[in-house]
């Protein structure tokens, strides 16, 4: 059985106000701070929250099976802790979030203290070389796939070093085509990352060792290049 842990009032801290814009609106979670005012900060949160949700919420319901009631979750590339945010409300046990960016971890160091008065979830490390005391049962990966040169490596990661039991993924795709051999490094235009298909993630999951038990694709609407607009979501569990 799932469980209901939306809010539907806010707060507002001028502390956490006073440390936006923020790359999320909280208003989910019961908390008004400033959304960055680019136009494409929301219109794609809303068009990814929903699956990433979803998934999220599943993978730690089928935890529960294997790790008991508060299973525990990792998130890469947190920025500023929104889905580690969910994940707690959900229900799960040891969050740890991992990104480089000083100002972002304290927004969600900052966030995860007012909403649960814990401290220090959220820390500065490579996604590439940190290594966790024991496995997750859950490995968050939204977003970050494709600002990276290789990042098949991580998934591997991801299976070998990261992940004990369920991996939830979402990352950019391209919309130009949908050809399994379609991977470029550098991304188009940039000087860094990498573009692909969606189905090329699919074959990158299962050469990892993961199996995708869920897959969802839509459209980034605030994204203009076709490029930049695909979005792959999974559930994946060990192959």
């Amino acid at each position: 059985m799932t469980r209901s842990y939306m809010l539907t009032s806010c707060v507002e801290s001028q502390a956490l106000v006073d440390l936006g814009p923020w790359y999320h609106d909280f208003t989910s979670l019961g908390v008004r701070v400033p959304q960055r005012p680019e136009p494409f900060y929301a219109i794609n949160q809303r068009c990814k929250e929903g699956p990433i949700l979803a998934l999220l919420q599943l993978a730690l319901e089928k935890a529960r099976r294997t790790s008991g009631d508060r299973p525990s979750v990792l998130e890469l590339f947190c920025a500023d802790g929104y889905y580690a945010a969910h994940a707690r409300r959900m229900g799960a046990g040891e969050v740890l979030g991992l990104d480089l960016d000083a100002s972002s971890l304290a927004q969600a160091n900052a966030m995860f203290a007012f909403l649960f008065g814990e401290r220090d979830r959220f820390i500065a490390a490579d996604v590439l070389s940190f290594v966790p005391g024991d496995a997750f049962d859950v490995v968050v990966c939204c977003g970050g796939l494709y600002h990276l040169a290789d990042p098949a490596a991580l998934l591997a990661r991801c299976r070998t070093t990261l992940g004990r039991h369920y991996l939830v993924v979402q990352t950019v795709v391209s919309e130009t085509t949908d050809d399994e051999g379609y991977f470029v490094t550098p991304a188009p235009e940039w000087r860094h990352g990498s573009r692909f298909s969606a189905s090329w993630v699919r074959a990158a999951l299962r050469r990892c060792g993961w199996h995708p038990v869920v897959e969802h694709v839509n459209v980034l609407e605030g994204n203009t290049r076709p490029v930049d607009r695909g979005s792959f979501y999974a559930l994946c569990e060990p192959a």
